[in-house]
């Protein structure tokens, strides 16, 4: 990807995103497409609540990246249909209900969850899915995702389990932070790549973690009672901070000494 240096009144944190400023929408949507013409990837980004009509949004379709953070309240989801055509979307900071199966080109979702929102299930090409405040004000307990997705990040989970209306074979990674309430994992048989933050309050099911995870991170969760799911052959990576854990023996250090990473920090080693 080349490098952009910008010095336009429409830079934001990333030199990718073009801000959307009031009064000046479609010159920002002019601006981006000059740019994606010129063979950068860039997008829209829409932060705060100062634009509040959206009539520009029609105009920049041919754009596929867009970042909708703490917006205006006036945004609905029926103002999305001209951009469906994007891969990349984030809508965070405020909750919208989205229909999501027009999407058919849409790769990496980021979306402050809504019980209202539909269809995610039919976003076919989705591969990474970040998912926030799932759980809240009585959102929906089973998530109904497509088959083929790959990462899936949850952040401030309240559910004390992750349950999925189909099979997810093909999730090989999951991020779990702030879920207190979550209990123990769902059976994921692709699953290789796992991250707990803030995960379980006095305890959680560890032996539920699958066989075939290949890297474990583990941070300032339940207290680990048992050395039992470190025992796979798959697990090549073992990551604890800020955890209570029980003491190592010598069957334990066996097992940890074979792995290519261990790396334990800032942890409680408590009696059982």
């Amino acid at each position: 990807m080349r490098a952009l240096k910008r010095e336009d009144d429409f830079r934001s944190h990333d030199p990718f995103l073009v801000k959307v400023l009031r009064g000046r929408e479609f010159e920002a949507v002019d601006f981006a497409l000059s740019l994606s013409q010129e063979g950068y990837p860039v997008g829209l980004l829409v932060q705060g609540d100062e634009v509040d009509e959206w009539d520009f949004l029609q105009r920049a379709s041919e754009l596929r990246r867009f970042e909708f953070v703490n917006f205006a309240g006036s945004l609905r989801g029926s103002n999305l249909a001209s951009i469906r055509g994007t891969r990349f979307l984030r809508i965070v900071g405020r909750k919208i209900a989205v229909d999501f199966s027009d999407f058919q080109s849409l790769e990496v979702l980021h979306y402050q969850w809504s019980r209202e929102c539909s269809g995610i299930e039919h976003a076919n090409r989705l591969m990474e899915a970040h998912f926030y405040e799932l759980g809240a004000s009585g959102n929906s307990k089973t998530l109904s995702l497509p088959a083929r997705l790959g990462f899936l990040s949850l952040f401030n989970f309240h559910h004390d389990e992750i349950a999925f209306l189909h099979p997810m074979d093909d999730l090989s990674e999951l991020v779990v932070e702030r879920a207190r309430n979550l209990r123990r994992l769902p059976p994921l048989d692709g699953l290789r790549r796992l991250e707990m933050k803030n995960c379980g309050r006095d305890r959680f099911d560890y032996s539920s973690i699958g066989s075939g995870v290949e890297s474990v991170e583990i941070d300032a969760c339940a207290p680990i009672s048992s050395w039992n799911f470190v025992g796979s052959p798959s697990l090549k990576r073992l990551v604890i901070w800020n955890n209570r854990i029980p003491p190592i023996d010598a069957a334990t250090a066996e097992v940890l000494a074979r792995l290519q990473v261990v790396d334990f920090h800032a942890n409680n080693v408590v009696d059982s």
